[in-house]
């Protein structure tokens, strides 16, 4: 059974106050109910109560110059405004309907051409990619998928939902030999000298 959202982003942020203390400064407070309400009023978004949840505990990450505070492996969990002016980008500032070229695209967790107004960015890595939550229709309603600049959505989610993603990071930063493991690969947890989360790419063995 997948622990609770509050339970894992406890022993997230408890983990970063003792072994990544830099980057533990950086949680940004609560979410504010405006910033909420102007998210979900682009495009009439039902956010899942697990990512209502999450940003009531934290309103992500400050980007810091020269600091990764890449928590969900290489993404930096946004703040309820980047999310919004991140759509805003990609959909418009009314968030326009983007219809997907293929009928089997429509659906959570399927494959997608261009940034559809269902998606909602939660993870930014400062190069143009970005991990979001899935709002298609569909049983995978919710999951955590990345949209990778020049191949857009061509892999499959990450996580079904933010409890699991959660869980699997606060899992990670205990048990470092495991880490987050990807297709050939796992991610490590690593601490700057200045005290910053970071990841270690790790490959897996043949």
């Amino acid at each position: 059974m997948t622990p609770g959202i509050g339970e894992s982003w406890q022993r997230i942020t408890g983990w970063l106050a003792t072994h990544a203390p830099a980057t533990h400064r950086d949680v940004n407070p609560p979410a504010a109910a405006a910033d909420l309400t102007a998210l979900t009023g682009h495009g009439d978004l039902d956010l899942p109560p697990g990512l209502r949840r999450w940003w009531s505990l934290a309103d992500g990450i400050r980007d810091r110059a020269g600091a990764s505070n890449s928590l969900l492996g290489f993404y930096r969990p946004l703040s309820v405004r980047e999310s919004l002016e991140m759509r805003r980008w990609f959909v418009g500032e009314q968030a326009k309907v983007v219809v997907q070229p293929d009928p089997e695209c429509e659906v959570a967790g399927a494959f997608a051409g261009p940034y559809s107004h269902a998606f909602v960015p939660v993870g930014g890595d400062g190069c143009g990619n970005n991990l979001f939550v899935d709002l298609r229709p569909g049983v995978r309603r919710g999951c955590l998928m990345q949209w990778l600049k020049g191949e857009a959505v061509l892999q499959e989610p990450l996580w079904d939902s933010v409890a699991d993603m959660l869980a699997a990071v606060a899992d990670a930063l205990a048990h470092p030999e495991t880490g987050l493991r990807r297709t050939g690969y796992r991610l490590v947890p690593e601490v700057t000298p200045h005290g910053h989360l970071d990841w270690e790419i790790r490959q897996l063995p043949a």
